[in-house]
C-alpha cells in the first residue's frame, strides 16, 4: 500500500479556493450590492450578523474573562418569582 504525504489528489488547496472566492466578489461585486440593497433592513442585519462570523474570530466568554482577570463561575442562576435558585 503506497502512502501519500500532503493532501489528498483531485482536493484544491485553500489559497486556489480562497483566490476563487475573492475572484468570484471582484466580478460579481455590482449584483452583490444591487442584491444586498434590495434586501429590507432586518435581512440586512441578520446577513450582516452572518457575514461577521468569517471577518471576526469568535472568542468564548472564558478567552474574554482571561482578558479582563474576571474569574467565571459555572453555575446557574434560575429566577422563580421572588427566589433564585442556584444549580
Amino acid at each position: 500500500m503506497a502512502f501519500t504525504k500532503g493532501r489528498k489528489q483531485r482536493k484544491k488547496n485553500r489559497i486556489t479556493t480562497d483566490l476563487w472566492i475573492a475572484d468570484f466578489i471582484d466580478s460579481n461585486r455590482e449584483q452583490i450590492q444591487l442584491d444586498w440593497m434590495a434586501l429590507e433592513a432586518k435581512e440586512r442585519i441578520v446577513m450582516f450578523e452572518k457575514l461577521l462570523k468569517y471577518a471576526i474570530p469568535i472568542k468564548s466568554a472564558n478567552e474574554v474573562a482571561k482578558k479582563f482577570d474576571i474569574v467565571v463561575e459555572e453555575e446557574t442562576v434560575i429566577q422563580w418569582g421572588n427566589k433564585k435558585i442556584k444549580i
